[in-house]
């Protein structure tokens, strides 16, 4: 979507403030004009085995993709949890796959 409004193809667009933000920082002539949540709508879901923060040291943590949303919920969730980066596998899997409509 943020690619749309900067290349001239939309005006306006409802779009995650991540791929907005980068654009903006990166130089392209977007306007945030407002948000409709102000909590990241993300959970951490892990095996059931895994029941402290210390155990998910070494572990994988799954995101869509680096710079993304789900990449920023991460840091707040082991800042949350006294953890760093340093301490897990932070795994890019690529954002999900739009669905088609007739």
């Amino acid at each position: 979507m943020t690619t749309a409004v900067v290349g001239g193809s939309v005006d306006i667009a409802q779009n995650g403030y991540t791929p907005a933000a980068s654009a903006a920082v990166e130089g392209a002539n977007v306007v945030i004009i407002g948000g409709i949540a102000n909590k990241l709508p993300f959970q951490l879901v892990v095996r059931k085995s895994i029941t402290t923060a210390a155990q998910l040291k070494g572990q994988a943590i799954a995101i869509s993709r680096y710079g993304s949303s789900t990449d920023t919920a991460v840091d707040f969730a082991l800042e949350h949890l006294k953890l760093s980066r340093n301490d897990v596998k932070v795994l890019q899997l690529g954002a999900p796959r739009p669905v088609s409509r007739p």
